[in-house]
């Protein structure tokens, strides 16, 4: 019976290690990053605490549409859905041959939401609609 249990806390651990290395590859890229931060326009389609930290779907102004960490090493505070925000973004190194659909495409640094006039002009914009189903 001893051996089952080192077993099963073996088990246990691996996947704990697994998120851990993924999380500290994360942080240093965006430690890596953080230099080469760029200013964009964009919309949450959704945002939520992961077990990576706090990610967020975003449309992008200058287009495209996926995953990002929300603040650094997503400690950051979830964003609202279905508002735009100016960005500053840091984009994380892309390889279509490693990319398995859920790692984020960046880190968001910082996060300003618009004010409603510019919101109202901005929804013109087919880029920042991606994914969203509209009222």
């Amino acid at each position: 019976m001893h051996i089952i249990m080192h077993t099963s806390e073996q088990a246990n651990r691996q996947p704990q290690q697994a998120q851990q290395a993924q999380q500290a590859q994360q942080a240093q890229q965006a430690s890596e990053l953080k230099k080469e931060l760029e200013s964009d326009i964009a919309r949450v389609v959704c945002c939520s605490k992961l077990m990576t930290g706090m990610t967020a779907e975003l449309n992008l102004l200058s287009g495209g549409n996926g995953l990002f960490l929300i603040g650094e090493n997503g400690n950051g505070k979830c964003l609202r859905e279905g508002a735009i925000y100016d960005v500053k973004i840091a984009l994380f190194p892309f390889d279509e041959d490693d990319d398995d659909g859920f790692r984020p495409h960046g880190a968001v640094s910082w996060a300003n939401e618009i004010s409603k006039t510019r919101y109202t002009k901005l929804l013109k914009h087919t880029d920042l609609s991606f994914n969203l189903e509209e009222d």
